[in-house]
């Protein structure tokens, strides 16, 4: 027989890829007038009205631009946000040999200009011990943010990100990865009784520009 006392609650944390960044900015390149006003757009548009509790970004510069751009034209509130660890360091690159990842930015390159979608899976054929990784760390780092939510008394999250980063929660391998400014919603299912996170839905909300 079921608990009847057990509550499950729902926790929504949304990842935004950033917008349009400087392409002679380097690595770590800022965002572009066109990219801060594509950010606004889709945080309007997608989010207008909602309020986040929490608020992180990779530490990639146009990410934490992007999360801070969403979040005021969502909730009309300017924030400065508190970054969680950069992913190139400790989720994303986790000693990946460069050719891999940079095989895999090739080839996503050309599928995209073939005006092809460039997939999940596409990424884990291409880099899997990149993808492989990254997806198991990025799904325990939605997790433990939507614990982070619920323990404030929380709903919602927003995460400034990057790409292919942002579509890692998914478990579907067909999840396009994001073009610019893309919005993307993880929903969580919290039993605090039990001790279970788990990620119940991924939904595309925007692809992106």
């Amino acid at each position: 027989m079921a608990d009847q006392n057990r509550s499950i609650t729902t926790i929504y944390v949304f990842v935004m890829r950033h917008g349009k960044k400087d392409p002679e900015g380097g690595t770590n390149a800022l965002l572009t007038a066109k990219g801060r006003e594509q950010v606004a757009e889709v945080a309007s548009q997608f989010l207008g009205g909602m309020s986040f509790d929490l608020l992180f970004s990779s530490t990639l510069d146009r990410a934490a631009e992007t999360a801070e751009i969403a979040y005021a034209s969502a909730s009309g509130e300017g924030v400065h946000i508190a970054r969680y660890a950069d992913r190139r360091e400790e989720l994303g690159f986790l000693g990946l040999p460069d050719h891999e990842f940079a095989d895999g930015l090739k080839n996503a390159k050309a599928k995209s200009e073939r005006g092809e979608i460039v997939t999940v899976a596409d990424w884990l054929k291409w880099a899997p011990e990149y993808m492989i990784e990254a997806c198991v760390r990025f799904r325990t780092e939605i997790a433990q943010i939507a614990l982070d939510t619920i323990t404030g008394n929380g709903k919602n999250s927003l995460i400034g990100c990057h790409s292919p980063l942002a579509e890692l929660g998914s478990t579907d391998p067909r999840t396009p990865t994001l073009g610019e400014a893309g919005l993307i919603r993880y929903t969580v299912s919290v039993d605090l009784q039990l001790g279970m996170v788990e990620i119940t839905d991924t939904k595309v909300i925007f692809e992106g520009f």
